[in-house]
């Protein structure tokens, strides 16, 4: 499926009508993916990139990380080295990107994720959030009290309820299991 009908798609299942004119016009439209690792995000990774093939199209990867942990590929689990390989790959393919940014975040804890989402604040039309993630990440077991919405995920619920102060719509990205 090309990028066109992939966004044409998502702006019918929004509501948008193309992007708000994204698609015939000179503007831009900034998506902003949240990336903490797991399969979903993965999939809302390699959706962004897609995203960002097309001219008026910002995409920000905001890779969020707790502070104290050291990362050496050889002690991670398959699914953090997945997660590894997944954004060194993405960062190889988008380097020439100038509609691409990549941003890491260290937070020492669960509030600091919640003050990395509310400084998000109206900087983007479009977010794009895993739905699931590794539940023995020390982040996500620090905001599990937030997650009063299953359907939403825990990343999702935090937008929902932390008052974030932005307008942009969601879009929860969730791998289709095999």
């Amino acid at each position: 499926m090309s990028l066109k009908i992939h966004l044409a798609l998502l702006a019918s299942l929004l509501g948008w009508g193309v992007l708000g004119g994204v698609l015939d016009n000179s503007s831009s439209y900034h998506v902003a993916v949240v990336f903490l690792g797991g399969a979903d995000d993965r999939e809302a990774l390699a959706y962004a990139e897609r995203m960002s093939e097309h001219p008026n199209i910002k995409v920000t990867v905001i890779r969020l990380l707790k502070k104290s942990c050291e990362y050496n590929l050889k002690k991670m689990s398959a699914e953090n080295r997945f997660d590894e390989e997944t954004l060194m790959d993405f960062k190889l393919r988008t380097t020439y990107n100038k509609r691409v940014t990549y941003i890491q975040e260290e937070v020492n804890n669960g509030v600091g994720v919640v003050s990395v989402i509310r400084e998000m604040g109206d900087k983007y039309e479009l977010i794009i959030l895993g739905r699931r993630h590794d539940e023995n990440s020390p982040l996500i077991i620090e905001l599990t009290y937030f997650d009063k919405c299953s359907e939403l995920g825990t990343i999702g619920d935090i937008f929902e309820t932390s008052n974030y102060g932005g307008k942009a719509t969601l879009l929860l990205m969730q791998q289709q299991s095999k």
